[in-house]
This record gives structure tokens, sequence and C-alpha cells, in this order.
């Protein structure tokens, strides 16, 4: 081979350097040995001339194949290219996670180490390892890391390496914020710790504005302080954004002060702004119909409602009405109890003054039966109370004569007491007969009339409802 050949070269040369200096230092005649030293480099050169250049060429090739062979188990680093992190699992036990490499460049040695984010020192996880890719780490602090896979070939110097940003919370277990589907609105937003040993942890939301911090103004726009939970784990609070984006801190304390934990997440409350009708008035109560629509006017406030839902009737978000089968029943009722308590009562009268004209409205009326007993007529209406009421507040404008019996009567006086906005208001029923309850307390019309007053704004009642309806 060319390698054994280049050997004989060199050690020919090597001789003829031992010649020249013996030609020099040895009292013998310069012809022999000049004779000896011409005839010896004659023959290396010739040795040298006897292969072209593609014989040595060819040669070295098949001397690198040889020495291939010889260690077959190193990989070029050229053959590994790529290298990626993939995320099995992430708790607030430990990280798992495996590297992904070509394994069928040969063996491979693996190698992990992470970085805290916001500081500069790299630390190890798993020393090299032949064939291990898998990382379990089981860290001692929550924060936000960057964990680095290395991997190069078996015996390597060369590695290649793929990163993954990791947020590890050995305390928090989650975290939700949400709209609050209540009427109410705004964002629920709270979070759970993974336990909460004798009730000792600290819990703390505070709340960036990132709008009015992209304008270099006191961003940091709501906080709760540290609190404390009674019972489990969680910790709630209720807060009302302005439209824009926004960042919470979630941050867990122990017994101490100590902060255990934290996790920042953002949300947005960006739902674009509802048109609504330049028609409505900007203040009323109650029920009004504008243009074909229905809308509510918080009865205490006078503001109109955008959104939730009111008297058991979904707003949509400009605060017309969802008209369900139920609306369409109720709520005309309700628009035209408003307009007889508007007509009959002063705004200047007391509420017992109100609630005495309402209930002297109801009995002018005389006693009819009309769909009676009620019992048999439970199921005919989406809304059963809506179109009781109706024999007297005649909100449908179908009656030819007004008037009703006991149920009808307690139906139309529960509607026109929910415009009075004196608490909850039912209508109570049994099988044969009906009376309200209206903030605590009881009306019975038929009762009132063939009793006594007794039964007006009575403290209890001698009998329980079998069936009950919220009216407002």
């Amino acid at each position: 081979m060319m390698k054994r050949k280049n050997e004989k070269i060199i050690a020919r040369a090597f001789l003829i350097i031992i010649l020249s200096f013996c030609l020099f230092s040895l009292p013998v005649k310069a012809q022999d040995i000049g004779e000896d030293y011409e005839a010896l480099y004659a023959e290396a050169s010739q040795t040298d001339a006897d292969y072209s250049e593609d014989e040595i060429e060819k040669e070295s090739e098949e001397e690198s194949e040889e020495e291939l062979e010889e260690d077959s188990n190193v990989v070029l680093q050229g053959s590994l290219t790529t290298v990626g992190i993939l995320m099995i699992e992430n708790n607030n036990e430990h990280i798992l996670a495996g590297a992904v490499a070509d394994k069928s460049v040969g063996d491979l040695e693996y190698r992990w180490i992470a970085c805290k984010n916001g500081e500069s020192n790299w630390f190890e996880i798993s020393p090299w390892m032949l064939n291990c890719e898998y990382l379990n780490w089981y860290p001692d602090n929550s924060g936000a890391y960057t964990i680095c896979a290395e991997v190069r070939a078996k015996g390597g110097t060369e590695s290649i390496q793929a990163f993954e940003g990791v947020d590890f919370h050995k305390y928090i277990k989650g975290i939700c914020q949400m709209p609050n589907p209540s009427e109410e609105g705004g964002y629920l937003i709270g979070f759970e710790s993974k336990d909460n040993p004798n009730q000792s942890y600290r819990y703390e939301m505070l709340i960036l504005d990132c709008t009015l911090y992209a304008k270099g103004l006191p961003a940091w726009t709501y906080s709760t302080g540290q609190c404390g939970v009674a019972d489990g784990n969680a910790f709630w609070t209720l807060w009302q954004p302005e439209y824009g984006y926004y960042w919470t801190l979630f941050r867990l304390y122990d017994s101490n002060g100590n902060m255990l934990d934290e996790a920042c997440f953002g949300f947005e409350n960006v739902i674009k702004e509802p048109e609504i009708d330049p028609d409505l008035p900007a203040t009323e109560h109650g029920w009004i119909e504008c243009n074909g629509k229905y809308y509510f006017y918080n009865r205490s406030t006078g503001v109109l409602q955008l959104g939730g839902a009111a008297c058991g009737i979904e707003l949509n978000d400009d605060g017309s009405a969802v008209m369900t089968a139920y609306a369409y029943e109720k709520i005309p009722m309700m628009v035209r109890a408003k307009q007889i308590v508007d007509s009959i009562c002063n705004p200047g009268d007391s509420l017992a003054t109100k609630q005495e004209k309402c209930y002297q409205y109801v009995a002018k009326y005389p006693y009819l039966l009309k769909e009676y007993p009620v019992g048999n007529y439970i199921n005919n209406w989406n809304c059963l109370d809506a179109h009781y009421a109706n024999n007297i507040l005649n909100g449908y404008g179908d009656q030819d004569k007004l008037g009703a019996e006991c149920v009808g009567e307690a139906a139309a006086l529960a509607y026109l007491y929910a415009e009075l906005d004196f608490g909850d208001v039912y209508l109570y029923i049994s099988p044969i007969h009906g009376w309200v309850y209206a903030g605590g307390r009881y009306w019975d019309p038929l009762f009132i009339e063939s009793k006594g007053r007794r039964y007006y704004n009575a403290a209890s009642y001698e009998a329980a409802p079998t069936y009950s309806y919220k009216i407002n």
C-alpha cells in the first residue's frame, strides 16, 4: 500500500543521510563511498517516480477506508446535523424531556444543562452519558428555565445543542382568568396551590396594564395584597378591567412572607365595543321596547344593562334581549307592568303607598275562572306566570274582559311588585291556589278580599308552594 511504500522511501532517505555523515567522518576512499551514495540516491528517486499521481490518490483513499474499518464506532461530526427537544411532562414534581437525534449515524452521547432565566450561569443537570437521551429533572426551586440538550458522537469533542424554555412551578398548580358569566360582569381571576398546609399560605395577585407600561406610566393597576384562605387551596378575585391588554402576576408565600412561587400570564379585554341603538334613552328603569327590540335598564340605577342576563332572559352585548320562546312570552308582560306602575304611582310615593296602589289595581278586577285549576295548565306555556298575569294586565292585548281567579290575581300583583324593586319577587302556587312572595313578605290577593288584611304584607304564610316562579 502507499503508506508502506512511503515508509520504505523515508527509510532509504534516512540511510542516505547516515551514509553522507560517514562520507565526511570516516577515513575511507571518497570515490568508493560516493559511488555507493549515488547508487542509493538513484534507487530512491526511481522508487518515488514509479508511482503516478492517480495511483497515489487511489491508494490514499484505500488507506482512509482501512483506517475507518479499524475504528468503526467513531461518527464523523458532519453526519449529525440537527437535534431537538421533546417535552414529555412538566408538573409540580419534575420535568421529563427527551433529546431527538438521528441514532442511525451511530452511538451518541448526551448531556443536559440549564440556566435560570435572567441569570448567566449554566449548571449541569445530567453529565455525558452514552445512548441516554432522556432528562428526568426534579428542580429544587420554581422558576423560568432554559434547558439545553447537548449531543455528540461517541468519543467526540464537538457537540450539537438544542434549547427549550420551561416554566416550572413547584407550588402553583394552576391559574384561571375568564370573563365573569354572572350579571355583574368583569373578570374572574384566581389560582390554586398544590397544597396549603394548615391554611398557612398567603396568596397575592397583581395586574399590570400593558398600555400604561408602553407609555412609561405607572402600570400596576390592581393588587389583592397577601391574603389567606379559610378553606381549600384556591384564591379568587373579581376585577373590572377597561378595554386593553394585561398581565397578571400570581404569587404564593409561606406564613413568614417568603415567596415560594410566582407565575405570570397575560389576558386581554379587547372585545369590540357594541354599537348601542342611538334612539335608546340615557336612563330608564325596567324593560322597554325600542325599534322592535327589548332592552333592560337596572331598576335601581337606571343604567342600560349590556350582556349577561336579566329576569331570566339573556342579553346581547348591545343590551337587546335574546328572544327565546320564554322571552317572547315574558317581556311584553314586564313592559306592560312597568307602564301600569308608572301611570298609577308618583315618584314621591313611599314604597308602602306604591305597594297599596298596585294591590288596589289588581283588586278592582272581577274574579273570573279562565284557566282553573292551575294544576291542569302547568306545562301549557313557556312562561306560565306571564300567561296568568295577562288575564289582568293584558300585556298581549288579547283579553276581551279583564279579570282572573287566585293565580291570575297573584301573578298580576307579582309583576307589578317586581317593578317597585324592593327585593326578589316570586309567584307561589299549589295545584289549586296562588299567592305572592316579595321582599321576604307574603301577599294573597284573593284571601285579602275574602279573609282579611292579615294576608297583606304578612310575615309568614300557612302553606308551602308546590311550584315557584321568579319574576325579577
